[in-house]
Parts: structure tokens; C-alpha cells; sequence
């Protein structure tokens, strides 16, 4: 026996928004803006990723990993795990080895800056396995019934 419907709309009322009444505007948050009081203003600089520009880093980016999505004749490749952890190897190797370094200042702040090394000095980049044992697997969708 199905139930009513308006016993229906109550339980799901708690897991679906309002649809009937509009929302409002969300109000606008004023940047502060930075007061330097001695000086000229700093200079933007512009955005580099691992000491280049981003024209340069998407045409090193595209060299390495277009290759690797396809065959020889055109087809895409099944992607995995395998073939991303070449493709962040290929990528390190490119970068010169690519690392951070965090000091921390007398004052308490976080420094982080990048240094490069020669592939032959760490021959691999670092791999790091995340333990995702404690997490829930995901939920499967729901299969409908095909229809008679």
C-alpha cells in the first residue's frame, strides 16, 4: 500500500531545500584592501609553475602527457594508476626533480620555497600511497527495472 503523499513530501522534507520560496541574495564581503604605509606598491608578479610561465608549463605539460593518452595509431589508452605514476615520472624528470623545502622563520611564519636537483641524484619521484582502509566505499546507484 503506498503511503500518502503528503506523508511522502514530510520525510523527505528534511533532505530536500525548499524549492517554493526564493533565496536571497548573498550579501557581497569587502576585501580589505593592503595598506603599505612605506613604499611604492609591490609590483604584481606574474604566475610561474615550477619556474615557468603558464604557456611554457602547458607546452612541457602537453609534450609529456599527450603521448602517453594514445597510441601509436590514434587510440586513446585505458588510463590507470600504472600509466599515471609514468606520467608524474616523465613530468619530475622534465621539472629537474622538483621539491619543497619549508623553514620557519624567527618570527614564527612558514617559508616554503622550491629546489631543483638532477634526476640522477633521486632517480624517482616521490610516491605516496594514501590509506583510505578507515574510509566508506562508495554507494552503488540504485538499478531501475527495465520496463514490460
Amino acid at each position: 500500500m503506498k503511503e500518502p503523499l503528503d506523508e511522502r513530501y514530510v520525510k523527505n522534507a528534511a533532505v530536500l531545500p525548499d524549492l517554493r520560496k526564493p533565496t536571497p541574495a548573498p550579501t557581497p564581503i569587502p576585501t580589505p584592501k593592503p595598506s603599505f604605509s612605506n613604499g611604492p606598491l609591490p609590483q604584481e608578479e606574474p604566475v610561474k609553475i615550477h619556474g615557468y610561465n603558464v604557456e611554457n608549463f602547458k607546452r612541457i605539460y602537453h609534450s609529456v602527457v599527450d603521448p602517453k593518452l594514445t597510441t601509436k595509431s590514434g587510440n586513446p589508452r585505458p588510463y590507470g594508476l600504472q600509466m599515471g605514476r609514468v606520467i608524474k615520472q616523465r613530468m619530475w624528470e622534465k621539472f629537474q626533480c622538483p621539491s619543497f623545502l619549508e623553514t620557519e622563520g624567527a618570527d614564527g611564519r612558514v617559508w616554503i620555497s622550491e629546489s631543483y636537483c638532477s634526476p640522477t641524484l633521486e632517480p624517482y619521484a616521490p610516491v605516496i600511497d594514501v590509506d583510505i582502509s578507515e574510509e566508506p566505499m562508495p554507494e552503488k546507484p540504485k538499478r531501475k527495472r527495465a520496463r514490460r
